[in-house]
């Protein structure tokens, strides 16, 4: 997105479930459309904070909303994408459907989602909604179920349409690293974790060492690949290398250990590890995939543990799903027991929904970045 580009998400929350809408007079506003910077950081935390509303559909009382934050940009060119059942209640609602048609240089983008009966969305309303029939005509999407929102073809097509006249992000772009790096990957081979969910995070972690070493022109990245389960597990299946290949073969022999989960016990591992085998000036980036979890002995000692680690390491964490602890991961990523700053949190913990979603190229290109920025 360029500076030039302002982009609004509205969601409706009466049966599918930014501006988040429900009721009348409940609009709440996720707006700040302005900093594309601060969005990186605010933004993730206030949609992942937002709550459903579970009111009834007032769409054109929405869109009249959000027609009026955008009276405020100064941008040249803005965008509005409204994820919708398209059902509203017209008789109450007096607000129109066309309500963004009257904004100037907008792109309105309907994604009709089915709703929780498993209707399909109203084309008649998208229509309206994404101005269709107008000199500005917008797109709608029409899909059965929201985890469809996920796959690679549905994002490359909102993508496309947004920035039809730039250049999108295609998520195949070098890390760019601008010193020597050392980086550990920390695969979690507890029992809680499953021997087909460790397997495909193996293939993860393989799938980044080829995207990371191969792109290292400059010679400067060594990559090392540890696994930790209990206090007495942990192991490094692939020892420091620059090559792809030690990597790949490495990996090919590492099975998964299938025991309980000691997080201190792997830090300790890890600092032992690092101060034998670590390049002493060089910066050491270290992604855990973890739960948050430990057994009931060690889990006070997450945050001395982390702590305990040299200045130039910085801990990255790779959660699954929900079912993760929030309190233990916090205490990973900053080495202390309260107080986080959720700031830094949000930018050293890496979450997605689904162990397949690990083989996307988005939350690749999207960790590589991360580890690619300076302590």
């Amino acid at each position: 997105m360029s500076a030039c580009q302002v982009i609004a998400v509205m969601i409706t929350t009466s049966q599918v479930g930014e501006n988040s809408r429900g009721q009348k007079d409940t609009l709440v506003s996720q707006e700040r459309m302005d900093h594309q910077a601060q969005w990186a950081i605010w933004g993730q935390t206030s949609v992942r904070n937002m709550r459903w509303i579970a009111g009834g559909t007032y769409t054109g009382e929405a869109l009249d909303f959000a027609r009026q934050a955008f009276g405020s940009s100064q941008l040249d060119r803005k965008v509005a994408i409204v994820l919708t059942d398209g059902r509203s209640d017209t008789r109450r609602d007096a607000k129109p459907l066309s309500s963004l048609c009257s904004v100037p240089n907008i792109r309105v983008v309907g994604i009709g989602i089915g709703d929780i009966f498993r209707w399909a969305s109203y084309a008649t309303m998208l229509e309206e909604i994404t101005c269709l029939g107008t000199a500005s005509p917008g797109l709608y999407l029409k899909i059965t179920d929201d985890v469809q929102l996920l796959e690679d073809s549905f994002f490359n097509n909102v993508t496309g349409y947004v920035c039809q006249d730039k250049k999108c992000p295609d998520y195949t772009c070098p890390a760019n690293f601008q010193e020597a790096t050392d980086i550990v990957f920390m695969l979690d081979g507890s029992s809680s974790v499953g021997q087909a969910n460790f397997y495909r995070a193996r293939e993860f972690v393989e799938n980044m060492a080829a995207r990371l070493l191969s792109q290292d022109r400059g010679g400067l990245l060594r990559l090392s690949v540890m696994q930790y389960s209990d206090g007495q597990q942990q192991r490094v299946e692939v020892p420091f290398t620059a090559r792809v290949e030690d990597v790949l073969t490495g990996l090919a022999a590492t099975l998964c250990m299938d025991g309980a989960t000691d997080l201190p016990a792997a830090l300790a591992f890890l600092t032992s590890t690092l101060q034998r085998e670590g390049r002493s000036a060089v910066p050491r980036k270290v992604v855990v995939f973890t739960d948050g979890r430990s057994v009931a002995s060690a889990w006070a000692a997450i945050p001395r543990a982390a702590a305990a680690l040299a200045e130039n390491t910085q801990l990255l964490a790779v959660t699954v799903g929900e079912g993760f602890d929030e309190a233990g991961v916090c205490q990973l990523v900053m080495g202390q027991a309260n107080g986080f700053d959720y700031h830094v949190v949000d930018s050293r913990v890496h979450r997605v929904a689904l162990y397949s979603d690990l083989a996307r190229r988005v939350v690749m290109q999207s960790l590589a970045r991360k580890l690619s920025k300076a302590l």
